[in-house]
């Protein structure tokens, strides 16, 4: 096996030629099917088939069928001006294909029983909805047309008078918020990057080399969705940044390297050089950041989050391979050119080895705080993935969420189904009723709709199924607090269940889906990250095969993770599937630099003394793990400038996490070895 792999990087560069058309080929063929991925959204697309939870949520579309309601919250006027919006609206709206029907106060005429269901609580906004006509395969597209014709009608029609939408145009405005993201994020970072590597490495090569690379990692693992039949979501949308980013990166370590040795050896050897020194850290720190994500994807009970974690940590295996096989070899073809070498570069990190080792233990016991800190901010924070938290504030999407509150109580509700062995008939009618006034003794009910007491006796009976055995009740609830909704629905069915044992109770909707998803992100950061921890510092410990060195990158990686949940807690952000992701991946790439220090260190140590090791480290590792962190840190940044808060997030506690790494692993790995030497016996005077 050493033998091999000593002889692995002069056969990469010998038959260099071989390694291109390789990647070429693997190219065409992990996009093939890249073009044919589709976009899902929906609160039930996080659930794996086998989920209880979503088992009950599919019972209910099997039974009352799919909803798929756009609501049109609109301001009253009086009787004849409304009438006359209602009609004109109504006619217009099914005039579209994916509309399928019209339903408002037009409806129920003057039946106060009915009236309560159209109106606000103050009586002084209206609902109108429209059930649409959407499948898999036309629910995006449907979805942004029905929003612009709602929009243009007003527009022209009534424009001025206020107006808010809810329900799946909700889902239709996070897909146009992604899909804004994603047009302008990653073409900015493709832009972005050749001027950044120009400026730092002042080589044109390094500017283009660079695509190559990244098309290789970024097409394995959007092909990777494809080719397993996969489809697009929210969470993977940031997959292509991720993968762009760790690949840059990386590839800064090889551009250091090569240069170094280019001006003496010339470019085919520099490449052999750049493989030899590298490949070795590089292995450690990609294996260790794939972890990181495989770990998410075998800790979380949520579907799109394992794809993810699968997918991810299956790219950045493919980047090691582009970084470790395709860049030399297309490096090895560049003119020499001449270069600084880092150590004439890092006159200031010098400066940082010779601090006094009573600095250095300030610096340490400064960094312990940190870490008690953030273990004390990351212990308070509580999970909430309600809808309100995908959009920024004063956004369109968070504008309408704000007014469903505050004018019908957020329109929160949980549905029961109570199934019966027979079909329903007169003589389950006081039953029922006792049912529904049950229901209204919880204290955090608001109210309760049972829409087939209301329509018994008429033709067309709301709220019963097909078979005429299940019947649909909705409860409007006082509070959207995950924790008290699984509360309610617990004690709800418990107590129905022993009272009325005839009959079979059911407790689903959206959102049980949504406080389920939250105990789920709470599980699984936790899960994750104790497994990703686990599984990394098995790693070191393998690779490395020294405990003090191992602890040392793990804590020092750690720390910029603890500090992102110290800006969480004072920024009173909640945990999500954001903070989830950021948790994990972060920490599994924070400890690259680490490793890439620790393990320069190492090899020095063994030449220099302690002092010339450490000034040798910092001067050689040290700018490169400066430039990596920069590149990360405006992958994630760029983030920042997207529509959907989620992405948002993610820039901010990612950029966050990556200069706190790059801190923690300079100023940190200095201080630990200073502090060393405070506590070291000073020889006494002969």
């Amino acid at each position: 096996m050493k033998l091999l792999l000593s002889n692995l990087p002069k056969a990469v560069i010998d038959h260099r030629k071989t390694v291109i058309l390789l990647s070429v080929l693997f190219l065409v063929v992990a996009s093939w099917k890249i073009p044919s991925l589709q976009f899902e959204s929906g609160v039930e697309i996080w659930f794996k088939k086998d989920s209880s939870v979503l088992r009950d949520y599919q019972l209910n579309e099997k039974l009352f069928g799919v909803s798929n309601t756009m609501v049109v919250s609109y301001e009253r006027q009086n009787s004849d001006e409304e009438k006359a919006f209602l009609e004109n609206f109504t006619r217009d709206m099914v005039k579209h294909e994916a509309v399928e029907s019209v339903d408002s106060l037009l409806a129920v005429e003057d039946d106060v029983r009915f009236r309560v269901k159209y109106l606000s609580k103050n009586e002084r906004y209206g609902l109108v909805n429209l059930e649409l006509k959407l499948t898999k395969e036309n629910n995006h597209k449907f979805l942004g047309e029905v929003l612009k014709s709602v929009e243009h009608w007003f527009e022209e029609n009534h424009k001025g008078l206020d107006y808010h939408l809810s329900g799946v145009a909700l889902n239709g405005r996070l897909y146009a918020n992604s899909a804004h993201d994603r047009a302008l994020v990653a073409p900015l970072f493709i832009v972005l990057v050749p001027l950044l590597l120009l400026i730092l490495f002042r080589c044109v090569i390094c500017s283009v080399v660079i695509f190559p690379v990244i098309l290789f990692a970024g097409a394995g693992s959007l092909g990777l969705t494809a080719w397993v039949g996969w489809t697009m979501n929210i969470l993977n949308s940031v997959l292509l940044l991720i993968i762009m980013t760790v690949t840059v990166a990386g590839s800064v370590h090889v551009f250091a390297d090569f240069f170094r040795h280019q001006k003496l050896k010339g470019s085919r050897e520099a490449a052999i050089e750049s493989i030899k020194e590298l490949m070795f850290p590089c292995f450690i720190t990609s294996l260790t950041t794939a972890l990181g994500f495989y770990s998410l994807a075998l800790t979380t009970e949520l579907k799109p989050l394992l794809e993810f974690g699968v997918c991810a940590g299956t790219g950045v295996l493919l980047s090691f391979l582009g970084i470790m096989f395709l860049l030399p070899a297309l490096l090895s073809f560049a003119p020499i050119k001449e270069q600084k070498m880092f150590r004439e570069k890092g006159a200031w990190l010098k400066r940082m080895s010779l601090i006094k080792p009573r600095t250095g233990l300030r610096l340490t016991l400064l960094l312990i705080g940190l870490f008690a800190a953030g273990l004390w901010c990351g212990s308070k924070l509580n999970a909430d993935s309600s809808m309100k938290n995908f959009f920024r504030e004063g956004s369109t999407g968070d504008q309408a969420i704000q007014h469903f509150e505050a004018q019908y109580g957020g329109l929160v509700s949980i549905e029961l189904i109570v199934q019966s062995p027979t079909s329903y008939s007169m003589k389950d009618f006081e039953k029922l009723k006792k049912i529904r006034t049950a229901l209204q003794e919880n204290p955090l009910v608001e109210g309760v709709l049972t829409p087939y007491l209301l329509t018994f006796g008429r033709p067309v009976r709301e709220g019963l199924s097909k078979n005429g055995k299940a019947l649909q009740n909705y409860l409007l609830l006082k509070t959207a607090d995950d924790r008290k909704i699984n509360k309610i629905a617990e004690d709800v069915l418990s107590s129905l269940q022993k009272d009325f044992p005839e009959y079979e109770f059911t407790m689903t909707g959206k959102m049980i889906l949504l406080s389920k998803m939250n105990s789920y992100i709470t599980d699984g950061m936790l899960y994750s990250l104790s497994l990703s921890l686990v599984l990394i510092t098995f790693c070191l410990l393998v690779f490395l095969r020294n405990l003090k060195d191992s602890f040392l990158a793990i804590i020092l990686s750690i720390i910029p993770v603890l500090c992102a949940a110290i800006i969480m807690y004072c920024l009173d952000m909640s945990l999500n599937l954001t903070s989830m992701i950021i948790a994990a991946t972060c920490f599994s790439i924070a400890v690259d630099d680490s490793i890439h220090i620790v393990s320069r260190y190492r090899k020095v140590r063994q030449s220099f003394e302690r002092q010339e090791a450490l000034t040798l480290t910092l001067q050689q590792c040290g700018l490169p793990v400066i430039y990596t962190s920069v590149i990360l840190a405006l992958g994630f940044g760029l983030n920042f400038l997207g529509h959907h808060q989620p992405t948002r997030e993610f820039g901010i506690l990612g950029c966050t996490i990556i200069v706190m790494a790059v801190v923690t692993d300079i100023i940190g790995f200095t201080a630990f070895h200073k502090a060393q030497s405070f506590f070291q016996k000073k020889p006494k005077d002969q």
